[in-house]
């Protein structure tokens, strides 16, 4: 069956080669189109797209070097809702790199053709593309007025008919049940799809369906069997991370979205999340790699966000403090990154000063004291001109750049006026934690309070490992609280007396005592159970 309308289209053929814009030009008008524009770069494609909608947009991947490509203009007419429902989207591309052709998969264009292709392989794939907008066309237009119950009505009933585009709808319906909340009705669709054939997406959408009823273990086995199958299934980890992120398992987050940006290393958004989870879990060096490749791989992506350098360059600076290794090249490229923020993103208060706040700590790391007092010298003057209208998030940043020059006592004043501060604001209390041997803020003393009951709990019944992870996990979240890290020092050496006297349980313990001898004060009532524990350890190496 041939589509017959190419002289109603409206079509869009995005390329920075003139020569092959004439060429595709000239293989539409054969098919009859008649209303064709042209645009040679990303921007005059996306004002085009400003305009009237496009029945077909035929955009190349490679628009010329150091701007956008083809994926980051669908993305950006997605975004900003630029896109139609009926508007066909093709990507155009020789690129046949494993990373580009999943970056492509994240984005889901509705066709793609492969250079070389001549007149009859462009035909044949307009053709299918039209043929089945025409037949979800009344779907579409259901979608565009938000009338979602009709546009299920619609899919109910061509779902039904056989035909060359029936999987197509059954697809969309139930995408459409899920975003209707139709979960039995879903199920139901995708049990008697998977019966017919074990198809990836139908046990994407039924994983998705028990996800939305809570019932995590049965899509967490069936996301992983899935994986196993077919590793390069990027929405299954997407949708693993998610459950993870629903039942707290922060380890278990890191670790899938580790995976997934190693299999695909082109997503933003991926990255993103790996920096923000490790930074949750206290891994700063996975979180700076990932912060860096994130704004690496933005650089002309619309999610890229101030916030991402800055959290780069504040990660950067932590792995630096705790690292005694070879960071130099990491840190240029970190510092390379931040000169460009104000450039990108305009002058803000907050983020200027926290800029330097954030490359003072990094020289600092480096080692570059006369640099680092420089910045902070700098930071401080802002931060004299603007006191009225800097952010938690700021002072925080001046707390840490204080402290990593040398300036103890004076950060740990400021750190107290915080507490101050902002004692009536829980959210702002909360990231003041972070930098806190104490909490303050009523959740997460309730939270501490909670892992501790269950952690002694754990010790008490001799459940040693058990009650290492609860505390292992504890410390991450609170890293300077110095009870946690005891608590943790006396799982290990419940474990090491019955009978695990591994090097790494040993060097984990021998860790945290000389980390918290440094804290605390001998008077101190944690410094009296550090005496006693660190005694304790001393006993266990002898024997061993």
């Amino acid at each position: 069956m041939a589509y017959e309308n190419y002289s109603q289209l409206r079509v869009l053929v995005v390329d920075d080669f003139m020569q092959f814009l004439t060429s595709i030009k000239r293989m539409l008008e054969e098919l009859g189109v008649v209303k064709i524009d042209i645009a040679l770069s990303s921007s005059q494609a996306l004002q085009f797209c400003d305009g009237p909608a496009y029945d077909v947009v035929l955009c190349d991947y490679n628009l010329g070097d150091d701007v956008k490509n083809g994926l980051h203009v669908l993305e950006a007419i997605r975004e900003k809702r630029a896109i139609r429902h009926h508007t066909m989207f093709v990507l155009v591309t020789a690129e046949t790199s494993k990373e580009v052709v999943l970056a492509t998969y994240d984005e889901e264009p509705d066709a793609y053709l492969t250079k070389p292709f001549n007149y009859k392989m462009l035909y044949q794939r307009l053709n299918r593309i039209l043929l089945r907008r025409d037949e979800m066309k009344p779907v579409f237009s259901a979608l565009e007025k938000n009338e979602l119950k009709q546009a299920i009505q619609c899919c109910e009933k061509k779902s039904e008919m056989t035909g060359r585009f029936q999987v197509d709808f059954k697809k969309l319906l139930c995408d459409l049940y899920l975003k209707n909340k139709n979960y039995d009705l879903a199920e139901m669709l995708l049990k008697k799809v998977l019966d017919e054939r074990p198809l990836d997406w139908a046990k994407i959408s039924y994983a998705r369906v028990k996800v939305a009823l809570g019932e995590f273990e049965v899509a967490t086995d069936n996301l992983k069997d899935l994986i196993r199958s077919n590793k390069f299934c990027l929405q299954a980890y997407d949708i693993l991370i998610d459950v993870y992120e629903a039942t707290g398992e922060t380890e278990k987050k890191q670790k899938i979205l580790k995976e997934v940006t190693d299999v695909s290393p082109l997503s933003i958004l991926r990255q993103k999340r790996l920096g923000e989870v490790a930074q949750v879990n206290n891994d700063m060096g996975t979180a700076a790699t990932a912060y860096l490749r994130c704004v690496q791989v933005g650089k002309h992506s619309c999610h890229k966000a101030p916030e991402d350098y800055m959290e780069l360059g504040r990660t950067t600076a932590a792995m630096l403090a705790e690292s005694n290794g070879d960071m130099e090249r990491h840190s240029q490229k970190t510092l390379e990154a931040l000169s460009g923020v104000s450039s990108q993103f305009g002058s803000d208060s907050n983020r200027d000063t926290q800029l330097l706040l954030v490359q003072s700590r990094i020289y600092s790391g480096l080692k570059n004291e006369t640099k680092s007092v420089s910045m902070l010298k700098k930071a401080e003057e802002l931060i004299r001109q603007n006191s009225d209208i800097l952010d938690v998030k700021t002072k925080l940043d001046w707390a840490q750049a204080i402290s990593s020059n040398g300036e103890k006592e004076r950060a740990d004043k400021l750190l107290r006026e915080l507490v101050m501060e902002y004692q009536d604001d829980e959210k702002a209390l909360s990231e003041i934690d972070k930098h806190l041997a104490e909490p303050k803020s009523k959740a997460n003393r309730m939270k501490i309070a909670s892992i501790n009951r269950e952690g002694v709990g754990f010790y008490n019944d001799k459940k040693y490992a058990e009650s290492i992870n609860l505390f292992k996990y504890a410390a991450r979240l609170f890293p300077k609280h110095v009870g946690i890290r005891l608590n943790l020092v006396q799982a290990i050496l419940g474990d090491l007396e019955a009978g695990d006297r591994t090097l790494d349980r040993r060097g984990l313990c021998l860790e945290i005592l000389n980390s918290v001898s440094e804290e605390i004060p001998d008077s101190d009532r944690q410094g009296v159970r550090y005496a006693h524990l660190r005694d304790k350890f001393d006993k266990l190496e002898r024997l061993f």
